[in-house]
């Protein structure tokens, strides 16, 4: 191997680690967010809340419900409010299949008083709504809980889920 052969190949080993350590780093701070998540939970409903083990992890399932959206936010705020939009029409479609018609309008109504009559906002619930039904809906869970952290370059998700009774 010649000399510019070696430092290729250092560089190439030295991002790799970067991207190790990014990695790393990502699912530490997913992990605690987990972490304060399931106590937070654990608290509220006096229960210990196991952690999920399955092959389903809800919070990449969040998160590719949202993606179309997630290029337009400017900052962890808008990531954040995005996020806890998406949970918001998640449990939405969950509510719509499993509860009766009439319920389903009174938290319509409900939602349009909270947003004071943001025809965007509504129209965006309603997208991702729809896109949940598209994409998930053999996921028939609510999103209990959210927790969302962020670090200097990314953030994390944490997801709780409850099942439907």
């Amino acid at each position: 191997m010649g000399r510019q052969e070696n430092i290729k190949r250092m560089k190439r080993l030295k991002e790799l680690k970067k991207q190790r350590e990014r990695q790393a780093e990502l699912d530490s701070i997913a992990n605690k967010a987990t972490e304060k998540l399931l106590v937070q939970l654990s608290k509220e409903n006096n229960n210990p809340i196991v952690r999920n083990k399955g092959k389903v992890k809800y919070s990449e399932l969040l998160q590719e419900l949202v993606a179309p959206y997630l290029n337009g936010c400017r900052d962890y705020k808008e990531v954040k409010n995005l996020l806890h939009a998406g949970a918001l029409a998640w449990n939405m479609s969950v509510i719509r299949e499993s509860v009766v018609q009439e319920e389903v309008a009174r938290v319509v109504d409900d939602l349009k008083k909270i947003i004071n009559g943001d025809d965007y906002l509504y129209s965006s619930l309603e997208d991702l709504i729809n896109r949940k039904e598209q994409l998930f809906k053999n996921h028939m869970v609510i999103i209990a809980g959210l927790e969302v952290t962020e670090t200097e370059k990314n953030y994390g998700i944490s997801v709780a889920v409850a099942e439907i009774l």
